[in-house]
């Protein structure tokens, strides 16, 4: 299993210098791999062809600190994007031009969220879900596969089983689907899962029972934790992505789980630490102790 945390701006007062300032702190920490996120090249430049010039930046530091990127995470595609072509090509574009530098970055794999459709009365419609999103990201899997980079869609709360109307991803069973037909059709596995324990804890899935039931196409895990939905809240302040220990998921048993279906994929901590910047570093080599326990 490869182990990577993921960066984010020490300081959004200027994002670049930020990023680097974070990426100081992995370096003195004990983890040694990082999972990048292009949603920050996107507000540092909304043009995708400036994206370039930051990422070899980065990855100049990064190897000057022997730092490594396996993991990527493309810009986010908009729930409701499978219904709305003009918005869908934009987005794509986005996430072609983040496989092309995931593969210079020399990253195994980028993560992307899924989409979802409706129906006439406006509720969620499961099989053009599946459909729509077997459509969208079939042609993105040629090019990753041309990039020797693999997709892996992350699941999040569906829309009938959300609380709330602003989550509105396809669950890990659609996802599940999606992958199983594109990777027939392909007769190779290009695209699998980025199962979130965060986000299914929200969503009140069996993690356990997930895990083992759709072992096969597991690519990815994005690791924090959180203390389930509470009614009182807005779903997004619940999605606390807090670090390892702190919140009501047994990662402990997940990672035995793991170990016991003989996982090999990756393991991005995805845990936003707040503190000054040596509490950070501890709670980095935390978490990298706890996953390499």
């Amino acid at each position: 299993m490869s182990i990577s945390t993921t960066i984010r701006p020490l300081s959004y007062d200027d994002i670049y210098v930020g990023l680097l300032d974070y990426l100081k702190l992995v370096k003195l920490s004990d983890c040694n791999a990082i999972n990048f996120n292009f949603k920050f090249l996107d507000k540092i430049t909304g043009n995708i062809d400036g994206w370039e010039q930051y990422v070899q930046k980065l990855m100049g530091y990064c190897n000057g600190a022997n730092i490594s990127i396996p993991v990527c995470h493309a810009y986010y595609l908009n729930s409701f994007i499978l219904d709305n072509s003009e918005l869908k090509l934009v987005q794509k574009k986005k996430i072609e031009q983040c496989i092309k530098l995931s593969k210079l970055i020399g990253a195994k794999m980028l993560v992307v969220h899924a989409g979802i459709c409706l129906n006439d009365e406006g509720e969620y419609d499961r099989e053009r879900t599946i459909a729509e999103n077997v459509n969208y990201f079939s042609t993105l899997c040629l090019l990753a596969d041309e990039c020797q980079v693999k997709i892996a869609i992350e699941n999040n709360v569906v829309y009938n089983e959300s609380p709330v109307g602003d989550v509105v991803e396809p669950s890990v069973d659609v996802l599940n689907k999606v992958c199983d037909i594109i990777n027939e059709g392909l007769k190779k596995n290009v695209i699998g899962i980025c199962y979130d324990i965060g986000h299914a804890n929200l969503a009140n899935r069996n993690i356990i029972n997930d895990i083992q039931s759709y072992k096969d196409n597991l690519f990815a895990f994005h690791l924090h934790n959180n203390r389930g939905y509470d009614l009182k809240e807005n779903v997004w302040k619940c999605d606390t992505h807090s670090s390892l220990l702190e919140g009501n998921i047994d990662v402990y048993s997940i990672l035995r789980l793991l170990r016991e279906i003989n996982y090999e994929g990756e393991l991005v901590v995805e845990s936003v630490y707040i503190g000054n910047e040596q509490k950070i570093v501890e709670y980095i080599n935390r978490d990298t102790m706890i996953l390499n326990s």
